[in-house]
C-alpha cells in the first residue's frame, strides 16, 4: 500500500514521531501525563495569542499618540507663517530645531511657495514613517495668502523598539 506521507525513521527503525511522543509521555502511555502535556500547551499557546493582542493594542495606542503629537504641531504654524512672511531666518531655524527635538520627529522642514527657500531641520526621515503637512499663510486684507509649507515627518523606530522591549519582557 502506498501512504502519502513519506516515512521518517529513526537509527532504531521506530518512526521520529514516535520517539518524541515516548519523550513528551513517556514510555507508558498514561493519560495523566499525556492531559498534563497537552494542558500545558495549550495554556502556553493562550498566553502567546493573548500577549500578541495586547502589543497589538499597545502599539495601536503609541501610533495613535504620535498621530496626536503631529497634530498638535498645527498651533506652531502661525508663528512659522510669521518667521517666513518677515523672512527672519534665525528665529525659523530656532523654532524648527525645536519641533525637530520632540519624541519621535525625525526632520521639519519648511519651503517657500515659490520653491526659491527652504529651512531644515534634521535627517532624512525613514519610508515608514508618518508625516504631516501644513500650509503657511498670512493674513491680508480681503484673503489669505500661502508663502509655503511645513512638512513634519516622523519615524516609528522608536515605538518599534518599545513594542519589542516589551515584548523580551513578557
Amino acid at each position: 500500500a502506498c501512504s502519502a506521507l513519506p516515512s521518517v525513521r529513526g537509527a532504531a527503525g521506530v518512526s521520529v514521531f514516535r520517539s518524541l511522543r515516548v519523550r513528551l509521555f513517556g514510555p507508558i502511555n498514561s493519560i495523566g501525563r499525556r492531559l498534563t502535556v497537552y494542558i500545558i500547551a495549550f495554556s502556553w499557546a493562550v498566553m502567546l495569542l493573548i500577549s500578541a493582542i495586547q502589543l497589538a493594542f499597545e502599539y495601536r495606542d503609541l501610533r495613535r499618540g504620535l498621530e496626536q503629537q503631529l497634530d498638535s504641531i498645527s498651533v506652531y504654524v502661525q508663528s512659522i507663517s510669521e518667521s517666513v512672511w518677515n523672512f527672519d531666518s534665525t528665529q525659523l531655524q530656532l523654532v524648527l530645531d525645536g519641533l525637530k527635538r520632540l519624541p519621535n520627529i525625525e526632520r521639519v522642514s519648511v519651503v517657500t511657495s515659490d520653491s526659491k527657500h527652504a529651512w531644515v531641520a534634521g535627517n532624512a526621515a525613514p519610508d515608514d514613517g508618518l508625516a504631516r503637512s501644513f500650509v503657511l499663510f498670512v493674513r491680508k486684507p480681503g484673503a489669505d495668502r500661502s508663502i509655503g509649507t511645513l512638512t513634519v515627518l516622523a519615524g516609528v523606530d522608536g515605538l518599534n523598539q518599545q513594542i519589542i522591549r516589551r515584548a523580551l519582557s513578557i
